[in-house]
């Protein structure tokens, strides 16, 4: 007689990728965060509670409530001289490094020469060594050998004697260390305002402005009279850099409804992440068929491709009653999907100055894809 034994196993959980990711995201935050924890949070919480106690780190803790506080702000000189120049040193080196790094993002966020060069120069000091930024700082205002001090003496005639002492001078002491302080961060806060500044609404890359010129090339042939553009930068620079091949040069009118759609909370959001966290949404947005052209991302005034499509055929039916029969049309890739959707056109490109040409028939007041 033959017997089987059985074994029943119980099935490994399989965590998600998401939760996978989560976990080995946590790994690498848990680290400093516990760093954070062990270092500072703690101390800053017993620092705080401990101002409340008289304590002479032998006898035991005895809570006094506000009597410290009391003894420096009425009788404790020296606290009150580090309150003042504290309050001085605020005052003079926050408004000067904010006003000193937006100045300078707004510059370098112009298509100037050497333009990541002098970032790079900016940004240097904050990721320099304090020391070695100290040392070169201190040089330079050296009271007896600066280059400052020989500046003022040989061109501005500043006697030797009244030359400012910087660091060491009692009266100029405070002005070179908030100038010291805003030279040394401005570089960090110039990066953050060039995020800002680039995030809003981005000027065309290198890359973007060849494919431009391109595009330009490959429209002379059509002859285009005007050129009507979407009012973001890309778009508008897109068309100002094609139009200049052209000859004569089609002039240029924005139309607000042509701009790029309104994707919410998936704004500045990159596709490959976008489908990795919401694959099926994503996929439905980014490549729409008339039974999904409904869908949006979540947030506030998300558009649907449907309310995209609705909104920029508005302002092509507008487009098509100004005079002129060859025009241009300088737009997103947003906007092109909507069109070949709600069209119902096939293999239609949306990359990068990509080309959709189509017809207008004035008497059945429909729109095609040229032949």
């Amino acid at each position: 007689m033959a017997s089987a034994a059985v074994q029943n196993k119980t099935p490994r959980k399989v965590l998600k990728k998401s939760t996978r990711d989560s976990l080995i995201a946590y790994s690498f935050i848990a680290p400093n965060f516990i760093g954070f924890c062990v270092f500072t949070l703690v101390p800053m919480v017993f620092a705080i509670a401990l101002a409340f106690c008289a304590w002479d780190g032998r006898h035991a803790i005895e809570f006094v409530g506000l009597k410290n506080f009391v003894k420096l702000f009425t009788t404790d000189k020296i606290f009150q001289a580090a309150l003042k120049n504290t309050i001085v040193y605020v005052i003079g080196t926050v408004p000067l490094t904010l006003a000193c790094s937006l100045a300078m993002a707004v510059l370098l966020n112009q298509n100037v020469k050497l333009r990541n060069f002098f970032r790079t120069v900016a940004f240097f000091p904050y990721v320099a060594s304090l020391v070695a930024v100290a040392a070169v700082w201190n040089m330079i205002f050296n009271p007896s050998m600066g280059p400052i001090n020989m500046i003022l003496n040989q061109f501005f005639g500043v006697a030797v004697e009244n030359l400012p002492r910087w660091a060491a001078g009692k009266d100029t002491a405070m002005i070179t260390v908030i100038l010291f302080s805003v030279w040394k961060n401005m570089g960090y806060y110039m990066v953050i305002y060039l995020a800002g500044l680039q995030g809003c609404n981005p000027d065309l890359n290198e890359t973007g402005r060849r494919q431009a010129y391109e595009l330009g090339q490959k429209l002379l042939p059509l002859n285009l009279e005007v050129i009507y553009a979407s009012p973001l930068k890309r778009a508008l620079q897109t068309a100002e850099i094609a139009a200049g091949q052209m000859k004569p040069t089609p002039k240029i009118e924005i139309i607000p409804n042509l701009r790029e759609g309104n994707f919410g909370l998936a704004e500045g959001s990159r596709i490959g992440k976008l489908m990795r966290d919401c694959p099926e949404l994503t996929e439905q947005i980014v490549n729409p068929t008339k039974e999904t052209w409904d869908k949006a991302f979540p947030g506030h005034d998300s558009e649907s491709k449907h309310q995209i499509f609705d909104r920029v055929i508005g302002a092509l039916g507008e487009i098509v009653l100004y005079p002129g029969d060859n025009i241009g049309i300088s737009a997103h890739g947003g906007v092109l999907s909507a069109l070949a959707c709600g069209l119902e056109l096939s293999d239609v490109d949306c990359e990068n100055c990509a080309v959709l040409h189509l017809t207008y028939d004035r008497v059945a007041r429909t729109f095609a894809r040229a032949e």
